[in-house]
């Protein structure tokens, strides 16, 4: 979301009434954030004898000053107040540990969120000057986040008065331990050369990562889906790969990227290719840089090889016109066809977790986890596609009027396979509440609807005898719980939500500290489980929902 801008734009209008004498405004530049600024401020403001205006915050230059218009002031006129249409707003500069203004990059991470009391939260970001501003904020205590590229975390309580509608709140953020990250086979050659000169093909899809760790990592890493890692362990990785162009410029020319640390040094700082470590160092205090040296072969010996053959259900004869695709969660393409047999290789593949997408004209679409362990060679077998089957069917509310939201399929005899992949099975239900979901199997399918819209419990549909007319998911608009992880920005944990005694209603996924996330879910006894990076559970969390808006603050700790 783009902040609101430096100066009230266009014409606003506004009526003051006071003993019954109507006083039109127009324009006013002197109210807005950024004159507010110029005039050096105090750290609350209050705009004199008027509703609170809404003003916009533009990047650009802002205009010449226009003095506000004088309005007499009466004795009995009380003080201003926070308006509900409007609420607080809240803006200020963002400044460095010696008091200057910070002036970021366009590609930079500026982000800042104010989260009241209540789990409700406005972000905004950081224009390049330095200025951000948030508006519609309620009385009382709040929290602003912030993640800042090349600053450490900052996190501060404030305490917002209705009795005082515009706050000025300078942010000062100390500059984060910077690493500049290097690597080279023995033979000098540095090793993204070296990637480029061997693997011309794969420079979209293969990466290194630099991650920052307390404590030796092992071999592996955590595993992911992404081409590789940024936020790990104690450290935010910028890889010039992903950055070109951008921040990582100003990196030197023989670099791979910096990294960020989140804690003092000393620290553990290893190379990974995704998920597989190649070398780890014990950086020590006063460093500024970290080198690796690598030879290729090592690289190389960290790929793995995956086969697959696709197959119709009911022959068992190959389908030598299918198309396969096996990707990470950010990379993709239109597939390839397998060789005669109706087998593909894919005989340099990165190590980690990638997804795997088979489709062919009149056959089901499948697709599943792929769990690559480094210098892996792994045989996935026949893959079996059935005919095309859909799924038709309804949303309606309990009373039955039809209502339109996203409807998602998922086989559910191989849910652990396939939740944690974004849903290729997508519809939306119409105005009329039908939706209809196709290339799908002779399968059992959980049915599940967005519940970022609204709330239902999944349907179980069987379509092992073929096409389904007749699926009805009763949605309802549910309770709005915002849910907020309680734990610092640079710390990560794996998050799920279930049903008090079973059933997932949010599959596992990762959290970074100072998320706030809104579900619609139904009235029921729910519990939240946290994980660490080995996977052991660190805390259950059980909680209500009634038809009432819910707060719900996790934290791994009681």
């Amino acid at each position: 979301m783009k902040e609101p801008g430096a100066f009230v734009g266009g014409v606003l209008v506004g009526a003051v009434v006071t003993l019954g004498l109507v006083v039109l405004m127009g324009r006013d530049e002197a109210a807005s954030p950024a004159r507010l600024l110029e005039r050096g401020g105090h750290e609350s403001l209050q705009l004199a004898e008027r509703a609170p205006l809404a003003p916009a915050v533009d990047a650009g230059v802002a205009p010449p000053r226009v003095e506000p218009l004088e309005v007499p002031k009466p004795a009995t006129t009380p003080a201003p107040t926070a308006d509900s249409a409007f609420g607080i707003m809240l803006y200020g500069l963002v400044k460095d540990g010696e008091g200057k203004v910070i002036t970021f990059r366009s590609d930079d991470a500026k982000w800042l969120r104010v989260v009241s009391a209540s789990g409700d939260s406005r972000n905004a970001e950081v224009d390049e000057n330095g200025r951000y501003s948030v508006m519609g904020l309620p009385p009382g205590a709040c929290r602003i986040v912030t993640t800042f590229t090349g600053f450490e975390a900052f996190e501060k309580e404030l305490q917002l008065s209705a009795d005082e509608p515009v706050v000025r709140q300078d942010l000062v953020l100390e500059r984060a331990l910077v690493l500049v990250v290097r690597g080279f086979t023995p033979e000098g050659q540095p090793l993204l050369e070296a990637l480029k000169q061997r693997m011309p093909d794969a420079l979209w899809s293969v990466r290194f990562s630099a991650v920052a760790t307390a404590a030796p990592p092992g071999s592996t890493l955590k595993p992911t889906s992404d081409r590789g890692y940024d936020q790990y362990g104690i450290g935010w990785y910028h890889d010039k790969m992903e950055k070109l162009g951008g921040h990582a410029d100003a990196d030197p020319g023989d670099a791979m990227g910096h990294l960020e640390l989140f804690e003092p040094l000393p620290a553990y700082v290893s190379l990974a290719l995704r998920g597989a470590v190649l070398q780890t160092q014990r950086v020590e205090p006063g460093a500024e840089s970290v080198t690796f040296t690598i030879p290729w072969d090592f690289v190389n010996s960290k790929f793995g090889t995956v086969r697959a053959r696709a197959v119709d259900a009911e022959t068992r004869q190959p389908l030598l016109e299918a198309q396969a695709e096996l990707s990470d969660s950010q990379s993709g393409g239109f597939g390839t066809k397998p060789d005669g047999s109706g087998a593909w290789l894919w005989d340099h593949e990165r190590p980690g977790l990638l997804e795997l997408v088979v489709r062919c004209k009149d056959h089901e679409m499948w697709a599943q986890k792929v769990d690559l362990a480094p210098g892996a060679d792994l045989d996935l077998g026949d893959i079996a596609l059935g005919p095309a089957t859909t799924i038709r069917g309804t949303v309606r509310d309990a009373e039955g009027k039809p209502r339109s939201c996203q409807v998602f399929a998922f086989p559910a005899d191989r849910i652990s396979e396939t939740e944690s992949i974004l849903s290729r099975h997508i519809s939306t239900s119409d105005g009329d509440g039908r939706f209809e979901l196709k290339s799908l199997g002779r399968h059992r399918y959980e049915l599940r609807v967005s519940s970022y819209e609204c709330a239902a419990r999944p349907v179980i549909v069987d379509a092992r005898s073929g096409d389904v007319d007749d699926a009805v998911l009763v949605a309802e608009d549910g309770a709005e719980v915002a849910i907020e992880s309680r734990w610092p920005t640079t710390q990560a944990l794996d998050v799920d939500f279930a049903w008090q005694g079973g059933g997932l209603v949010m599959s596992r996924g990762e959290w970074r500290g100072g998320w706030v996330v809104k579900r619609r879910m139904l009235p029921g006894s729910y519990e939240a489980h946290l994980f660490d990076d080995g996977g052991a559970l660190v805390r259950t969390i059980p909680f209500e929902v009634s038809g009432e808006r819910l707060y719900l603050p996790l934290t791994p700790s009681p």
